[in-house]
């Protein structure tokens, strides 16, 4: 009888944790599929054009200081 009680908890938290990874897969697949989005390709389309103009301002920063100087 222990035994069986013992089985039927493994059993009932194999199941909970099968659930779980399917759980956590579902998620993942959801992340993925909104980071491949349009709202993420222009965050990264955005912050590529405000570093490449924040590294063209800071060289004519430093030419405009040398300049000076």
């Amino acid at each position: 009888m222990a035994d069986d009680a013992i089985l039927l908890i493994l059993s009932s938290h194999g199941d909970r944790l099968t659930a779980i990874e399917t759980n956590v897969h579902d998620i993942r697949t959801g992340i993925e599929q909104i980071k491949d989005g349009p709202m993420y390709a222009l965050d990264r389309q955005i912050k590529r054009k405000v570093a490449q103009t924040g590294g063209l301002l800071g060289l004519l920063l430093l030419a405009f200081t040398a300049l000076i100087q």
